[in-house]
């Protein structure tokens, strides 16, 4: 039982994953460069 398209709530899931996937990405990439400013 194969299904091509998605329901709106298996869409939302996956829109929430991808959200949360870039913000942790870019919340990491402004730590590091402020910890490679910060340290000596």
């Amino acid at each position: 039982m194969s299904r091509t398209h998605l329901t709106r709530r298996e869409r939302l899931l996956l829109a929430a994953a991808a959200v949360r996937g870039a913000v942790s990405g870019t919340v990491r990439a402004v730590v590091a460069r402020l910890l490679e400013h910060l340290t000596p």
